[in-house]
């Protein structure tokens, strides 16, 4: 697999250079070019000044920062560079303890293959494992500048980005709950607790698209089916227990 940049770590007087790549892969994503009505032909997108309609090259030297409807602060090239750009490279801030960071702030997973000092790479590794710690980490990549966790994998170092979430304020209602339906949950969670195994995990609706598109590669009639609705019932809940652990119903994958 190609890197996708070769940076280093820094952390006062330690420095330690790496190449950075990519852990998660689009192998189960698909996507879709548009087609036309009239010549079943790709669609594009038409670069133009929604003003006077004029058509542009998709350079253009000026920038604007929106303010309000139709109103811009204009940036040229020359005033943009202006400002000193940041070098590529990963700045330890400082360490936190791994459960202080909320896992929905986490995205973007890179794998640190350590291209120089391999002792300092390691113990690192070994330091963050033992002590449940992560670096607080300014990542700056291909000019982008993103904040990050530096934290502890079997395999070595991984680099995740930290992301803003939207501020979600939901007032839940309480529900209670009897020991005995309690009880029953954990028991069913006890049965099906297994090592994980991402091979194991198969995506229904991508796989069933792309054996649509196999079918229609090779000429086959698609069968339209009707689309069902179900309605959702609030089934008793320690009766529903109690029946998946008579049945020693498995969750399957």
């Amino acid at each position: 697999m190609k890197a996708l940049s070769s940076i280093s770590v820094n952390f006062g007087l330690l420095n330690m250079p790496v190449k950075v790549y990519p852990m998660r892969n689009k192998e189960d994503t698909l996507s879709f070019s548009g087609l036309s009505n009239c010549c079943h032909f790709e669609t594009g997108l038409k670069r133009y000044c929604k003003s006077c309609v004029k058509d542009l090259s998709w350079k253009t030297e000026l920038k604007g920062y929106k303010i309000s409807k139709n109103t811009y602060i204009e940036l040229n090239k020359d005033e943009l560079e202006s400002i000193e750009r940041l070098h590529n490279g990963i700045e330890i801030l400082y360490f936190s303890k791994v459960a202080d960071i909320p896992l929905p702030l986490l995205s973007n997973p890179y794998f640190l293959e350590p291209t120089a000092n391999y002792k300092l790479y390691f113990l690192l590794n070994s330091v963050f494992a033992e002590l449940s710690i992560i670096a607080v980490c300014r990542a700056v990549m291909k000019g982008y500048e993103h904040f990050a966790v530096l934290r502890h994998s079997k395999k070595g170092l991984e680099l995740q980005f930290i992301e803003k979430i939207t501020d979600l304020t939901i007032d839940l209602k309480k529900a209670e709950y009897s020991k005995d339906e309690e009880k029953q949950l954990k028991e069913i969670i006890k049965e099906n607790i297994k090592n994980f195994d991402f091979s194991e995990l198969k995506p229904i609706y991508i796989n069933k698209v792309k054996e649509l598109i196999q079918a229609k590669a090779e000429g086959r009639e698609i069968k339209i089916n009707p689309v069902e609705t179900k309605e959702l019932k609030e089934a008793n809940l320690l009766n529903a227990l109690n029946s998946m652990r008579k049945k020693k119903i498995k969750i399957e994958v």
